[in-house]
């Protein structure tokens, strides 16, 4: 059985999951922690419940889900995965700190790449990672369909649903990813987004004022 527990970093209060294994070790989703007090918060998370990190993975390379990538993983000496996608987007980073007026953030490339058609195995749990663009060129969800949750990164939220004006994003393709893939799934799929609260496939299937059923006919 796996656990998730949330962290919320940076000033763009982004979501950073940590999903753990009853082994002891863990994956880290997106590590935002943007300084030292966030790092710290983040330790002492792992440490007091004796979690030991294998792999960062990321559900897209945006500038607040990479900002702990290359510490977390020159800490805990572990590779980071991605889409292949996310190169480009790694290596836009010195541009895009400017444009936000934030210092140089070094983030590396990815040591290994997620597989889009058989997805990703860890410690005997299988993720599906299908490729879901549309707020970014390389976004991905980590699906595990045995316990019923999703990590969504910035396609879906509660009540809401991911940008789409960013360099890269199209707002007909988010709305594809989100309603021929995360609406694929059943209701209750569990999801924890990028960014604010967990909700599931069917209330926002239901009720999104974006994507839901009562919008059908203001987005077809």
């Amino acid at each position: 059985m796996l656990k998730l527990d949330v962290h919320v970093f940076n000033p763009f209060q982004e979501n950073t999951w940590v999903i753990s294994h009853s082994s002891g070790n863990c994956l880290v989703v997106d590590p935002g922690c943007s300084n030292t007090h966030e790092q710290q918060h983040l330790l002492q998370f792992l440490d007091k419940n004796q979690l030991i990190p294998n792999e960062v993975w990321l559900t897209h390379a945006h500038i607040d889900h990479v900002l702990g990538v290359d510490w977390l993983c020159r800490t805990y000496q572990i590779p980071m995965r991605a889409s292949q996608k996310s190169i480009p987007l790694i290596e836009s980073l010195p541009d895009i700190c400017r444009m936000y007026g934030l210092p140089p953030v070094h983030c590396p490339k990815p040591d290994f790449f997620f597989d889009h058609q058989a997805g990703q195995q860890w410690l005997g749990e299988h993720f599906e990672v299908p490729h879901l663009p549309g707020h970014s060129p390389d976004h991905v969800a980590l699906i595990h369909g045995v316990q019923g949750f999703m990590v969504s990164g910035d396609l879906l939220f509660y009540n809401s649903i991911g940008r789409s004006d960013l360099p890269g994003g199209d707002h007909e393709t988010l709305m594809k990813s989100i309603r021929k893939g995360l609406f694929s799934y059943p209701d209750d799929m569990q999801v924890y987004p990028g960014h604010g609260p967990s909700t599931t496939i069917g209330r926002e299937r239901k009720i999104n004022p974006f994507v839901g059923q009562s919008s059908q006919n203001a987005f077809s």
